[in-house]
C-alpha cells in the first residue's frame, strides 16, 4: 500500500493516535519518521520551515502539501477515503460530525488536559479552579451520555470521525479522571469507547484499557 506521506507524532501523543487510527479505519497508510526526537526536532529551522507553529502532529503528503493542527489533519486524510463513511454521506452528516468534533475537542479534551496539566505541575495547582473543571467536564459528558442513550455511535450507524475523535479524548479522560464512580453514571459513554475501539481496523492502536478507579488527585512535590 502507497503511503500518502509522512506524519510526525509521537507514540504516546493521543492526537497522533487519532491520525494513526483514521489512517487505520480508511484502509490507508503514512510514514512515521522513527528517528525524530520530541520535544527538540520540532523547533529545528527543517521542521519550522514547513510547519510554522512547531507543534505535533504535523503531516505532508507525497506532492509537499503541509498540514498542522489535528482536526486539519484528521479531515484532510478522512477525505481522502469518502467511501470509508468517515466524513458521511451528505452535507448535514457532514455537519453533525464537525458538530461532535468541536464538542470533544473543545470541552472533554480541553477539561482533561487543563486538569492533567496542573496535576502533573506543569501549570500551577488552583483548587478551585480543578473544581471548576472537573464541574464542567461532568457537564459535558452528561450531555454525551445522553446522546448516547439510544445511539450505537455519534452520527449514525457507521463509524466517523466524530466517533474516532471522540474516543480520542475519552482515551485520556479514562486515565485522569473518567473513575469508577462516574463509569457507572455514564455507561452508555464507556460502552460507546469500548465499541469503537476494538473495531478490528483500529483496535491495536495504544488505547487505554486500563481504567482509572479513582481520580487522579494533585500530590504536592516536597
Amino acid at each position: 500500500m502507497t503511503s500518502i506521506g509522512k506524519l510526525w507524532t509521537v507514540s504516546y501523543q493521543p492526537t497522533g493516535r487519532r491520525i494513526r487510527a483514521i489512517v487505520a479505519f480508511a484502509d490507508l497508510s503514512v510514514e512515521i519518521p522513527d528517528n525524530f526526537k520530541f520535544p527538540g526536532d520540532n523547533r529545528s529551522p527543517e521542521f519550522t520551515a514547513k510547519f510554522l507553529s512547531g507543534k505535533i502532529p504535523a503531516f505532508e503528503d507525497n506532492d509537499g502539501f503541509c498540514l498542522f493542527e489535528t482536526t486539519a489533519i484528521a479531515e484532510y486524510v478522512a477525505s481522502l477515503a469518502p467511501k470509508s463513511g468517515l466524513i458521511g454521506t451528505s452535507p448535514k452528516e457532514l455537519a453533525v460530525i464537525h458538530q461532535w468534533v468541536s464538542f470533544a475537542d473543545a470541552e472533554i479534551a480541553r477539561f482533561t488536559g487543563l486538569i492533567a496539566q496542573m496535576l502533573n505541575g506543569i501549570v500551577p495547582y488552583h483548587k478551585d479552579i480543578h473544581a471548576k473543571l472537573t464541574e464542567n467536564q461532568i457537564r459535558s459528558f452528561d450531555t454525551l451520555e445522553k446522546h448516547l442513550s439510544n445511539r450505537t455511535f455519534l452520527v449514525s450507524d457507521k463509524i466517523t470521525l466524530a466517533d474516532i475523535t471522540m474516543v480520542s479524548v475519552l482515551s485520556s479522560a479514562l486515565y485522569f479522571t473518567l473513575d469508577a464512580t462516574l463509569r457507572k453514571k455514564y455507561p452508555s459513554i464507556v460502552q460507546f469507547y469500548e465499541r469503537v475501539i476494538d473495531h478490528p481496523k483500529i483496535k491495536d492502536l495504544n488505547w487505554t484499557r486500563e481504567y482509572v478507579e479513582k481520580a487522579k488527585e494533585y500530590v504536592p512535590k516536597e
